[in-house]
């Protein structure tokens, strides 16, 4: 099972309902890549006298925060509650996922669903906007995606380039 698999095929998220939000996924993941961008420039890079100034931390935050609620929303108003039911009792059985929360498991496959399906939207378009989603992936990347490396191998959620 693969992300798009608990994604498309167990929550039955559809591709119908994704065209529906299209124009407020990407406006929402664009924000949120704003402020990733800006909380990790601001982590970079040394404040005055060498002290780093705190508030990019915030930064960060909100952009991490502005994107799992973004996955949270479509996941809730995507699927029904019996496919969310059920697929939340499959992943708390799964060996593969033991130890780690089933909802933060869904959340991580949606957002990275959103991602990838919006960065292959916009391929031919511009790559300004693509290298902002890939920042939110990257970041993501170094989190693991909360669901650690064995969660993210066992969805084929891969490392960004």
């Amino acid at each position: 099972m693969n992300y798009e698999d608990l994604v498309l095929r167990q929550l039955r998220i559809s591709e119908e309902f994704l065209r529906d939000y299209d124009a407020t996924i990407r406006d929402r993941l664009l924000g949120a890549a704003v402020e990733l961008t800006r909380g990790r420039e601001g982590l970079a890079h040394p404040g005055r006298g060498g002290e780093r100034d705190t508030s990019f931390i915030h930064s960060d935050l909100l952009g991490i925060n502005r994107a799992l609620h973004l996955a949270n929303s479509v996941l809730l108003l995507g699927t029904s509650p019996e496919n969310l039911r059920t697929t939340l009792f499959e992943l708390s059985r799964e060996a593969t996922f033991a130890k780690l929360d089933p909802t933060t498991v869904l959340t991580a496959a949606v957002l990275y669903h959103l991602l990838h399906r919006l960065r292959q939207s916009l391929a031919a378009g511009d790559p300004s906007v693509d290298q902002k989603l890939r920042s939110i992936q990257q970041r993501f990347d170094q989190l693991h995606w909360m669901i650690e490396e064995r969660g993210m191998r066992a969805l084929e959620m891969f490392p960004t380039p």
